[in-house]
């Protein structure tokens, strides 16, 4: 009597943790989805790499939850496809978000789909249905170990992104598939819904901290850096970091100098006050731009960008500190002479790359 107790309750549990890691799985890829503001990127390849893992969550769990008869090999079938999908369409956004400044080519995709074909051969032939998936694995730790590498050289999202999460996510999930090969039982199937639950929360709290492909393009949305004196707010350093044609003939830097004439002369009261504000404001919008400030004791920078995230605010606090630490001796006996600050293009391009 007890021993069928155990056993109805050890189903009951397996069944509802089957539910619920394909409910939250869904739930989550939704979620996902939501943020996203493309149709490819990364955001939405994990997206779709959850949701098509709960259906293969779901449906390769059918067969042993329920006696499906001949109908166990249709459901396998559904859920190892949905999953397959899943992870080469992953492959590919994730080396079209990653491709930033270089030719899109999506090498791995290709490597995907076409070891997917052999493989899927092979198998049928042989009747080793897990070959499929080792090959793919490959193909994940691979773009994400390279997604990883070019995210983390943001100097903000090294700091703050928890790596070690992400990764053990990403291992939690994929490979607790493979615990049931153990143990065909209801025991070993809630470890492994317990597992995959665990690892996908660990992917999609780690995933928020990953910045978008916009902001890994945030070098294109620099457009000048001043550097001007805390007392007369005349400029010590004027860098440009784009001169790019414009349709008048002109050129880039044009309406930049009409944008800081406007900045420091047109609206000279409110700038007189930011720059006199050690607390305050540190950012303002003017037409399609933004103008950052970072305040020292004897300068202030001035970011004039696209638009303003995290990164170019570390990048410019990092700048201030470089070149005040740099050229001390000079802003202590400065009386207007910029000479001492013509090598400055230097720094300004360590720091912003």
């Amino acid at each position: 009597m007890q021993v069928e107790i155990t056993e109805i309750l050890l189903r009951d549990l397996t069944v509802t943790s089957t539910y619920m890691v394909a409910f939250i799985l869904g739930a989550i890829a939704a979620g996902l989805l939501r943020r996203s503001k493309k149709i490819v990127s990364s955001i939405t390849g994990l997206s779709v790499y959850l949701l098509t893992f709960a259906v293969y969550t779901f449906t390769s769990s059918l067969p042993f939850l329920y006696d499906m008869g001949m109908y166990s090999t249709l459901s396998d079938l559904i859920g190892n496809g949905t999953w397959i999908v899943g992870i080469i369409f992953f492959v590919f956004a994730m080396e079209m978000d990653q491709a930033v400044f270089e030719e899109r080519k999506p090498k791995m995709t290709a490597f995907s789909i076409i070891y997917t074909i052999l493989s899927l051969i092979v198998s049928i032939l042989v009747g080793i249905g897990y070959l499929v998936f080792i090959g793919l694995s490959i193909a994940i730790v691979y773009v994400t170990q390279a997604y990883l590498e070019r995210i983390l050289e943001l100097e903000t999202t090294k700091a703050n992104f928890p790596q070690v999460w992400f990764i053990l996510g990403f291992i939690l999930s994929g490979f607790a598939n493979f615990i049931v090969a153990i143990d065909y039982s209801g025991v070993f199937f809630v470890i492994k819904n317990l597992t995959v639950l665990v690892g996908v929360l660990m992917l999609y709290f780690s995933w928020w901290h990953i910045p978008s492909s916009d902001d890994l393009n945030w070098l294109f949305d620099l457009n000048r850096l001043l550097v001007v004196d805390a007392e007369a707010s005349l400029p010590m350093v004027d860098f440009t970091f784009r001169q790019v044609d414009l349709p008048n003939g002109g050129d880039e830097k044009a309406p930049d100098s009409i944008l800081v004439a406007g900045a420091m002369s047109g609206i000279n009261n409110l700038i007189g006050e930011i720059l006199a504000d050690r607390s305050g404001l540190d950012e303002i919008q003017h037409g399609s731009r933004t103008i950052m400030f970072h305040r020292r004791d004897d300068f202030t920078c001035i970011l004039i960008v696209e638009r303003s995230i995290p990164e170019m605010k570390y990048r410019m606090e990092k700048f201030a500190l470089e070149f005040e630490k740099r050229y001390r001796a000079e802003l202590a006996d400065y009386q207007g002479n910029i000479d001492p600050f013509k090598n400055t293009d230097n720094l300004v391009r360590e720091v912003f790359s």
